[in-house]
Protein backbone atom coordinates (compact mmCIF):
# COMPACT_ATOMS: atom_id res chain seq x y z
CA UNK A 1 0.00 0.00 0.00
CA UNK A 2 1.12 3.52 -0.68
CA UNK A 3 0.81 6.42 1.69
CA UNK A 4 -1.55 8.85 -0.06
CA UNK A 5 -1.92 12.47 1.16
CA UNK A 6 -5.71 12.02 1.02
CA UNK A 7 -5.36 9.56 3.88
CA UNK A 8 -3.62 12.10 6.13
CA UNK A 9 -6.14 13.75 8.45
CA UNK A 10 -5.99 16.51 11.04
CA UNK A 11 -8.90 17.06 13.39
CA UNK A 12 -9.72 18.88 16.62
CA UNK A 13 -11.31 16.96 19.48
CA UNK A 14 -13.21 19.38 21.72
CA UNK A 15 -13.93 18.62 25.37
CA UNK A 16 -16.48 20.00 27.78
CA UNK A 17 -15.31 22.46 30.43
CA UNK A 18 -16.63 20.12 33.17
CA UNK A 19 -15.19 18.09 34.66
CA UNK A 20 -11.95 20.09 34.70
CA UNK A 21 -8.77 18.46 33.42
CA UNK A 22 -10.31 16.39 30.62
CA UNK A 23 -8.11 17.89 27.93
CA UNK A 24 -4.90 17.25 29.86
CA UNK A 25 -5.88 13.65 30.67
CA UNK A 26 -6.81 13.00 27.04
CA UNK A 27 -3.49 14.45 25.89
CA UNK A 28 -1.59 12.10 28.20
CA UNK A 29 -3.54 9.12 26.85
CA UNK A 30 -3.29 10.03 23.16
CA UNK A 31 0.47 10.70 23.15
CA UNK A 32 0.86 6.97 23.76
CA UNK A 33 -0.81 6.03 20.45
CA UNK A 34 1.73 5.04 17.78
CA UNK A 35 1.84 7.14 14.60
CA UNK A 36 -0.38 9.85 16.07
CA UNK A 37 0.57 13.49 16.52
CA UNK A 38 -1.18 15.31 19.36
CA UNK A 39 -1.02 19.00 20.24
CA UNK A 40 -3.04 21.48 22.22
CA UNK A 41 -5.33 23.36 19.84
CA UNK A 42 -5.80 27.12 19.68
CA UNK A 43 -9.45 26.38 20.51
CA UNK A 44 -10.06 26.21 24.29
CA UNK A 45 -10.52 22.69 25.71
CA UNK A 46 -9.43 21.06 22.46
CA UNK A 47 -6.66 18.86 21.15
CA UNK A 48 -5.50 18.72 17.54
CA UNK A 49 -4.71 15.22 16.31
CA UNK A 50 -2.97 14.31 13.06
CA UNK A 51 -3.04 10.75 11.76
CA UNK A 52 -3.15 8.56 8.68
CA UNK A 53 -6.31 6.57 7.98
CA UNK A 54 -4.22 3.46 7.34
CA UNK A 55 -3.30 3.56 11.06
CA UNK A 56 -6.17 5.29 12.88
CA UNK A 57 -9.69 6.67 12.55
CA UNK A 58 -11.26 9.54 14.46
CA UNK A 59 -13.86 7.10 15.79
CA UNK A 60 -11.11 4.85 17.16
CA UNK A 61 -9.42 7.78 18.89
CA UNK A 62 -12.66 9.07 20.41
CA UNK A 63 -13.61 5.56 21.59
CA UNK A 64 -10.16 5.23 23.16
CA UNK A 65 -10.90 8.22 25.32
Amino acid sequence: MTNSPELDKQRDIVFSVDPPGQTERAYQLLVGFPDLKVAYSDTPNALRVAYNLLRHTLEELENGL
